[in-house]
Formats: C-alpha cells, sequence, structure tokens
C-alpha cells in the first residue's frame, strides 16, 4: 500500500512540474491567465 502511493507521487510529480512549466511560459508571454488543466 505504502510503496503505491510512493508509485503514484513519482507517476504525478512529473506532471507538476509540466502544468508549472507551461504556467511561467503563459505568464511569460503576458496573458496573465495561466492554463490549468482539469478546470
Amino acid at each position: 500500500m505504502f510503496k503505491k502511493i510512493i508509485f503514484l507521487i513519482l507517476i504525478t510529480l512529473p506532471l507538476f512540474n509540466c502544468t508549472t512549466l507551461s504556467e511561467m511560459n503563459e505568464k511569460a508571454k503576458g496573458d496573465g491567465v495561466p492554463y490549468i488543466p482539469g478546470i
């Protein structure tokens, strides 16, 4: 059970890193509205 939680965290961390990078890119463009997937 504990190993599954660590596995899920390892899978989701790169996804969060990708979203934060894309948000920074959107802000750098000057839009001011970062794209948040899933909303």
